[in-house]
């Protein structure tokens, strides 16, 4: 696997992360207690719009639905093993899945806020209840209670799958289109210029190295022709003197 390089931009989007998980499993506790302490004081339910949505309080003790309640041990196992998972997946989509990246940091909060009601909310290893409170009445049989952290784990699980198929730079499904228009012509001629002026610049060598080539020879035949004068000249001496 590459390396993933901390820039500044990386760097800001996991400090984003880690507000995001702290601000979630904050306010995923504080939300589980004001509605708790309501419930102590007698003032649940409240119904926000009747037959669908109402504030309540229950204690559950396994996962969605109330299954596989009493699994403390596989609750503790699965926390433990995705958590590390969840942190590394963050910074392995630093650069090709940035929604995606977020939410697993939306996952990582969800996880941490239900692992400290098993954790605090119990009499014995990792077997407290999980405190719900937001009750759905619209879905008859699937009618189901959660909390904050619920919501950061479906809203983030979602957010992941989206990312990866869809939204993320490297989605799986995303369509990545050859340049073209406008900015393929300015690139195609821009590129063409270039080979047309190394094409230039190459002749106008060529044109040098054989002027070059030229007038070397033409030197050459010139030097020949003032030493063969010469020796001519000389040869006339000669025979003007014997003559004498």
């Amino acid at each position: 696997m590459k390396k993933i390089k901390l820039n500044k931009k990386n760097v800001i989007f996991l400090l984003i992360c880690l507000a995001v998980v702290v601000l979630g499993v904050v306010g995923d506790q504080v939300t589980k207690g004001y509605f708790q302490n309501q419930y102590d004081k007698g003032n649940l339910p409240i119904v926000i719009v009747p037959d669908f949505l109402e504030f309540t309080f229950v204690l559950n003790n396994g996962a969605a639905w109330g299954s596989l309640s009493g699994n403390n041990i596989l609750f503790f196992v699965l926390t433990v093993v995705a958590l590390p998972i969840f942190c590394y997946f963050i910074f392995v989509r630093l650069k090709g899945g940035a929604f995606s990246a977020m939410g697993f940091a939306f996952v990582v909060s969800g996880t941490i806020g239900n692992a400290i009601d098993r954790a605090y909310y119990g009499d014995g290893f990792f077997n407290g209840a999980v405190r719900d409170f937001l009750a759905t009445k619209f879905l008859g049989r699937l009618d189901f209670v959660c909390n904050i952290a619920d919501i950061l784990l479906n809203v983030g699980v979602i957010m992941v799958i989206l990312g990866m198929l869809f939204v993320d730079v490297d989605a799986i499904f995303k369509k990545h289109p050859k340049k073209s228009g406008i900015e393929g012509d300015t690139k195609a001629e821009a590129q063409s210029q270039k080979f047309l002026y190394e094409d230039k610049k190459e002749n106008k060598l060529d044109k040098n190295k054989k002027s070059l080539t030229e007038n070397g020879n033409s030197d050459t035949i010139n030097n020949q022709t003032k030493n063969t004068d010469v020796y001519s000249d000389g040869e006339s001496d000669d025979n003007g003197g014997t003559s004498n």
